[in-house]
């Protein structure tokens, strides 16, 4: 969505002969990411919800091993669990670096998109637009 908006921001103001828009794309970029926060914070209290589930299935929520398959089994158990709450980090950093990687993009856009069109197609960037 990112790429389609600033494709579409640099394509129009390319076309209209007016390089601001590019700005005015990476501006709508940042809000986007802005709003995706929201998401995101879904998103964490779901994770959150799942750990803790997870938590809740480690071995103190079982009772003593007697047998050494059992104590294996354990082990496996535990290693699952450990595993999944890696997993769940991991998404966790990854749907954080997107939002981050967005709100980056737009607010280049937003800073210097009139310059980076005007660099692309050697048109004069106006100061305060028309």
């Amino acid at each position: 969505m990112v790429v389609l908006v600033l494709l579409a921001s640099l394509m129009l103001a390319w076309h209209l002969d007016e390089p601001h828009i590019a700005n005015r794309g990476g501006a709508l970029v940042s809000a986007m990411a802005a709003g995706a926060l929201l998401l995101q914070i879904r998103f964490e209290v779901k994770l959150e919800d799942a750990r803790r589930a997870l938590e809740e299935e480690g071995p103190a929520s079982r009772p003593i091993p007697l047998m050494p398959t059992e104590v294996l089994a354990d082990r496996l158990l535990e290693r699952e669990r450990q595993s999944a709450m890696a997993h769940l980090t991991r998404r966790r950093l990854r749907v954080a670096s997107c939002v981050v990687l967005c709100a980056m993009t737009g607010e280049i856009f937003h800073g210097f998109g009139d310059l980076i069109l005007c660099s692309a197609v050697s048109c004069k960037p106006s100061a305060h637009g028309r």
